[in-house]
């Protein structure tokens, strides 16, 4: 199911990569006014494409889109690596089952291919 916002992020996209960043601004004002926020200021192709990503981001949270965006756009390694880099600082600070201990590595390059964990589907016998 795809939402109005979600098309007309997808139109900004498409537009900004084609270098019409310019004409992606006005669809991704049409969702930032709608949602009573004021007009983004990116004008550069890079500019708007952050912009882009950040108001997929807000735009579409706990829709379960995130994860798409980030290995559509490449990005997996730098965001859920900088978080697995967190943890594995500060292990403390985070909760753990007993018993559990976080993982040695919390990102791979193959999990920007498959999301799900060999140990995770293993648990479900129907997968």
């Amino acid at each position: 199911v795809y939402r109005y916002a979600e098309v007309l992020l997808f139109l900004a996209e498409a537009l900004n990569e084609q270098g019409k960043a310019g004409e992606a601004a006005t669809y991704i004002n049409q969702v930032r006014t709608r949602a009573g926020l004021a007009a983004t200021k990116a004008a550069s192709q890079t500019d708007m494409r952050e912009a882009i990503f950040k108001e997929r981001r807000v735009e579409l949270a706990f829709e379960n889109k995130r994860w798409f965006d980030l290995t559509r756009t490449g990005r997996v390694k730098e965001i859920i690596g900088a978080y697995g880099a967190e943890v594995k600082a500060n292990p403390a600070a985070y909760y753990f089952p007993a018993g559990a201990v976080p993982p040695p590595n919390a990102f791979t390059v193959l999990d920007d291919y498959y999301g799900l964990p060999a140990v995770e589907s293993a648990l479900t016998p129907h997968f």
